[in-house]
């Protein structure tokens, strides 16, 4: 993390943009490149229960690519992530996944992101506190910013609700 992110969390400043995820190559994948789209941020494991959502979240980054962008974020917070980062990516191609996929990441506990920091503490989001407390939970995030949406782990993408949410102004 470099030192004016770390100030800013400190100072509680950092915005959602002002974060990045790690890519599977050893990148950063920095969220500034999506400022002025929605973006649902979804933690996946390939051996969850909700696994078969992946092909639905690839259908509805499809249907609303234009003001959506859907980032995933593989973890074995939940010990449902046998996989490795390369094993990851295998399995994204097999279901065609066409959105950005990070870095097998940790996204509850101490050692969490320091964007999943971020959603869970209202005092650093300014909307809500949040428990991550299983996988496929999905955070919608406005335009500019702010939370507008979360969603359980049961609840499939293409649910009327979440394409409301997704669609609406």
């Amino acid at each position: 993390m470099n030192f004016l992110i770390m100030l800013q969390l400190l100072l509680n400043l950092a915005g959602f943009y002002d974060y990045t995820l790690p890519s599977p190559d050893g990148s950063s994948l920095p969220l500034s490149r999506y400022k002025g789209k929605k973006v649902m941020i979804i933690n996946i494991a390939s051996a969850s229960r909700y696994s078969f959502q992946l092909d639905s979240l690839e259908t509805l980054y499809e249907k609303y690519h234009d003001n959506l962008t859907i980032i995933a974020v593989p973890s074995n917070s939940f010990l449902h992530e046998p996989l490795d980062d390369a094993g990851i990516q295998q399995l994204i191609a097999t279901h065609h996944i066409s959105f950005p996929v990070t870095a097998r990441s940790v996204v509850t506990g101490a050692t969490r992101l320091p964007l999943y920091e971020w959603l869970a503490k209202k005092d650093l989001n300014s909307i809500v506190d949040y428990a991550v407390l299983g996988d496929f939970q999905k955070v919608l995030i406005s335009p500019e910013g702010k939370i507008v949406g979360m969603f359980s782990g049961a609840t499939n993408p293409m649910d009327i609700y979440v394409q409301e949410a997704v669609a609406g102004h």
